[in-house]
């Protein structure tokens, strides 16, 4: 009786809940702490979060396994998997940290569209570093409307460079619509800053302006005002059978207008323009506005026919190695045009520095004016060729 009055004395003494050495314990104790194990267990990890697209948890995970232990570039491509995903969904720090990962590694075109997206979703520095790569060539396209305002807002502030890769962007289309106008307007912005090569661009495009028809003497009022220009769309398909001409579509914007074909009159809107920038350019002694006047020139399209002025400007740009410009001059002399006869020897030391130019077509052309050489000519030819190239070495 005494034992047993001690032993439920010391149990008395035991905390709640405990268990004496030796015994076994309780089974509802055993299935209360499984079921804390499953909740514990239930609870989603960083990994599940990020694969269901949480992007703060693809940004932790990338930056985990890029600092991870193990095989350095299977890592690092694992880790900008996870940081693509993180800035696809928003992460600023994910696309920063991506973008400076890839210029680490050299590639800065790479490099280039994360800095955008870290642009578009906000972060100014992002921003500038995107139009820093686009103007040093690094960066493969402008990227979108976004970019164009970045670059912009660079321009504003004067810089040259940025005006003409605008322009250069807006007429090309690369990366937003091309836009003509406003390839203009920034050309014509860096051309009032004095800088040459906006002038050439600027005088290109002005002089290859789509032609129109006009009707000047309809553009007076009754009352003697000026109406301002009255253009009409220019249709190159179009055709007189009878004067087997080109109508160039004067009949039906005469017919749709209530005019006669004889008022319509072909109207090139940047000749005058376009003239005046390339001469200033070609003046300075840029070679391309030199040779796009000479063409011009030579064409009697974009410009009034004048094929000694043509001559004048394509020399200049020849000898400023502008392969093209020797093609030119060569194909003249052989013709006799712009010079007082046929000259084959000028025409094969054209085509011999057009060659070494790597023009297409230069060298059979040269062997074959070369046939027609007496062997007196031939060593003359090929003494001005040499002496030509020694003065464009010097």
């Amino acid at each position: 009786m005494r034992i047993v009055v001690a032993a439920a004395f010391l149990l008395a003494l035991l905390p709640v809940g405990a268990v004496p050495a030796g015994a076994q314990p309780r089974h509802h104790s055993s299935a209360a702490k499984s079921r804390a194990q499953l909740r514990a267990d239930r609870r989603p990890t960083l990994l599940d979060q990020a694969t269901k697209g949480n992007g703060q948890a693809q940004y932790e995970v990338g930056m985990a396994t890029l600092h991870s232990r193990g095989q350095r570039g299977k890592l690092t491509a694992r880790a900008l998997v996870w940081l693509g995903l993180a800035a696809a969904n928003g992460s600023i720090p994910a696309a920063t940290e991506g973008a400076t990962l890839l210029e680490h590694q050299g590639k800065t075109t790479e490099a280039a569209r994360w800095w955008y997206r870290a642009g578009e979703l906000g972060d100014q520095a992002a921003r500038d570093r995107f139009v820093d790569l686009y103007l040093a060539g690094k960066a493969d396209s402008l990227g979108g409307a976004a970019g164009a305002n970045w670059l912009a807002a660079r321009a504003e502030h004067g810089g040259d460079q940025a005006k003409l890769r605008l322009g250069e962007a807006y007429e090309r289309g690369d990366g937003v619509v091309v836009n003509l106008a406003q390839a203009r307007r920034w050309y014509l912005d860096a051309a009032f800053d004095d800088n040459t090569e906006a002038m050439y661009r600027l005088g290109r495009l002005d002089l290859r302006l789509p032609a129109t028809l006009r009707a000047p003497g309809k553009e007076t009022g009754h009352d003697g005002k000026w109406l301002g220009p009255l253009t009409y769309r220019l249709d190159l398909k179009g055709w007189n059978r009878d004067k087997k001409m080109p109508d160039l579509g004067r009949s039906a914007a005469a017919a749709a207008n209530n005019l006669d074909p004889g008022d319509l009159h072909l109207y090139r809107p940047g000749m005058v323009e376009g003239e005046r920038w390339l001469e200033r350019a070609a003046r300075r002694g840029h070679s391309g506005a030199q040779l796009v006047l000479g063409e011009a020139y030579l064409g009697g399209l974009d410009l009034p026919p004048d094929v000694l002025c043509a001559v004048d400007w394509l020399q200049a740009a020849a000898a400023q190695g502008e392969g093209r410009a020797l093609m030119l001059l060569a194909k003249l002399a052989a013709e006799g045009q712009g010079y007082r006869g046929k000259d084959p020897v000028r025409a094969w030391v054209y085509y011999d520095l057009a060659a070494a130019q790597g023009e297409n077509g230069a060298e059979t052309a040269r062997d074959l004016t070369g046939k027609t050489l007496a062997p007196r000519q031939m060593v003359l030819a090929r003494q001005l060729a040499q002496d030509l190239r020694h003065l464009q070495a010097d």
